[in-house]
């Protein structure tokens, strides 16, 4: 059985040789017959790779946007036993994104029981750790993600960018930092973690530096919803109110979700605080908007 799971193709297209070859060539039966046979292999597989097909319309359907339908059709291949630890990983961070953090540490946790490959193993390790820490459990996400780094030979900017989040997170702002530099060490044009480290900047109460790195990272990425938030911040912080709407405004636009620094409520606060802001013309802009003829 673990042998039709691994080469599932392969075995389906050789026992349909076989079948083509002794009903053609040894039985000698009409073409009907070949027509009928395949049909019930092709009913026989469909049964028994269900869960596999099941997964994979999940995942079409996850890649379109329906994530609703996705949903339903991942727990359907649970339901029939799928062992494709590339649905537990795409389910996991399905429920992980929309706050189901306790479901998105079960299913990583399963699917690194399947035997993935490197990439999927990486990538339901992170997903791991990106759960405990919406569960609140900062230590066990950083344990987490320090592990992937002792482990393999190299890991990526998105590792690298959320282990020094979660340093952040922690309060070990050198940490953080150092981190964070290797994470736009690796990869430049990250902007993620060029997010980061405006928010390093920003809590040690840098402002020119921090408006330099989300900056950067808005020229990555024009809608990166943290950074949007955080250079309203900054533009707050110097007085500057019309420039502070303009950036909640394009926060409140952006995509959001459970895995954002800011929250949903976070960005409407400030939105509706600043939507219906104009600013006053000063004395000396009113003087000068006046025609000659009004003088």
């Amino acid at each position: 059985m673990n042998f039709l799971r691994k080469y599932k193709s392969l075995a389906i297209i050789a026992a349909a040789l076989i079948l083509y070859y002794i009903t053609i060539f040894w039985l000698r039966l009409p073409a009907l017959y070949l027509v009928i046979i395949y049909g019930v292999i092709i009913i026989g597989a469909c049964v028994i790779f269900r869960a596999g097909l099941i997964a994979g319309i999940a995942n079409l359907f996850h890649s379109a946007g329906k994530k609703d339908i996705a949903r339903k059709l991942y727990l359907m291949s649970f339901k029939y036993k799928t062992r494709n630890p590339i649905t537990y990983l795409n389910y996991a961070v399905l429920v992980l994104h929309e706050g189901g953090a306790d479901q998105a540490l079960e299913y990583a946790r399963h699917g690194l029981t399947l035997n993935p490959d490197l990439m999927t193993e990486k990538n339901l390790r992170l997903t791991k750790g990106s759960a405990y820490w919406l569960l609140g459990e900062l230590d066990s996400a950083v344990e987490t993600l320090e592990d992937m780094v002792k482990d393999f030979d190299y890991v990526n900017v998105h590792v690298l960018t959320s282990l020094g989040f979660l340093y952040f997170a922690r309060g070990d702002l050198e940490k953080a930092k150092s981190i964070t530099e290797k994470a736009i060490e690796d990869t430049p044009d990250s902007g993620p973690a060029w997010d980061n480290m405006g928010q390093i900047y920003l809590k040690e109460d840098d402002l020119d530096k921090a408006e330099e790195a989300f900056k950067k990272a808005l020229e990555i990425r024009s809608n990166l919803v943290d950074s949007l938030y955080f250079m309203g911040v900054i533009r707050e912080k110097r007085g500057d109110k019309e420039g502070a709407r303009e950036y909640y405004i394009r926060a409140k636009d952006a995509k959001i979700s459970s895995l954002n620094t800011v929250s949903k409520d976070e960005v409407l606060t400030k939105y509706n605080e600043y939507k219906d802001y104009v600013e006053e013309p000063t004395e000396e802009s009113e003087w000068e908007d006046l025609d000659e003829a009004d003088l």
